[in-house]
Order: C-alpha cells, then structure tokens, then sequence
C-alpha cells in the first residue's frame, strides 16, 4: 500500500505541478499593490530567490466551519499554505500524516517544486468543495481554488483547482496528498 500511495503521489505532484494558466504581470508601482502588500520576514531556504513585494493574502475562513471535520480539514489546507508561504519546510511536513513523510521525497517534492523551483506563493485558496471517497468511508477530499503569486516574474496567476486528499486514521482526518 505504501509503494502504490508513493507512486500515486509523484503522479499527482507532477500532474498538478506542472499545469499551467495564463499569468497575469503586477506592477511593483500600483498603489493597490504597495498600499496593502505583505512582507515575508522568515529567512528562505538558501536557494529561494530574494524576495519581492507578495500581494495580500487570503486564506479560508475556518470560523465560517461549523462542522468540526470541515473545520479541521480547513485548518490542514491553511497550515500546509502558510508553510508555503513562509518558507518553513518543517510545519509543511507537520500538516501531513507520518505515513505520507516516511519517505520525505514524496513530500519534499511539493516543497522544493514550490518554494524553490518556480518560487510561488498561494496567495489565494477559496471555494472548498468537500468530497467523500465512494470506495472507502475513510478517505476524504477538498478540492479548492488557488490563485498564486510568481515572485521571479512578479505575475499572479490562477492555478486552478487543486485537491487536499484526508484519511481517517485514529479518529483524526491527515492530510496525506495534494494534486
């Protein structure tokens, strides 16, 4: 089972990373972006690329939730984000299950492709559609919306749709994929 889950997560990586949207350019100048633009003050990895003015930040509102797995399945979403975004490769590994980290490449593979390869930001996750596994009552996805900030062309582009795949394991939904 682990063999088949590691091989079904490169696939996806690579499926989902690769995909790509039209971009559109920010200007630097805009008084919109200067005005209400975050900066990012944790140290990135040595190979990140210095960092630029990132456009605001919107994460799913996890108080809009009342269901508490839909609550906890949104607060996973967010976290693995914010690990993202701030370039903390350790709370990345944190959101997923131990079983999904046990071979780090798998995970790694978002991370490095993310942060250090194209440089991105989520910059906007919205639209949570919650999905149950037909085949298996302990398996359970999110699909969401993002919307990403490319620090190295200084564009923000829609990424798409990309799934947040759970499973049940002790009581507790983990995060264990991401397509």
């Amino acid at each position: 089972m682990i063999k088949l889950t590691s091989v079904v997560l490169i696939m996806m990586v690579l499926s989902g990373c690769l995909h790509r949207v039209s971009s559109t350019k920010i200007d630097p100048s805009s008084p919109v972006v200067s005005q209400s633009a975050q900066y990012f003050t944790s140290d990135p990895q040595p190979t990140s690329k210095p960092l630029t003015t990132v456009p605001p930040i919107s994460y799913l509102n996890e108080n809009q939730y009342l269901d508490p797995m839909q609550r906890h399945l949104i607060t996973t979403i967010n976290q693995n984000a914010k690990a993202i975004n701030d370039r903390k490769k350790d709370a990345f590994y944190k959101s997923f299950a131990d079983f999904a980290v046990k071979d780090p490449t798998q995970v790694n593979g978002i991370y490095e492709f993310m942060v250090n390869h194209e440089n991105e930001y989520i910059i906007k996750i919205d639209s949570p559609r919650f999905t149950p596994n037909s085949n298996w009552t302990d398996e359970f996805s999110v699909t969401v919306s993002r919307t990403l900030f490319l620090n190295d062309s200084n564009t923000i582009k829609p990424d798409g749709d990309s799934t947040y795949y759970f499973k049940q394991i002790n009581q507790e939904w983990q995060l264990f994929a991401i397509d």
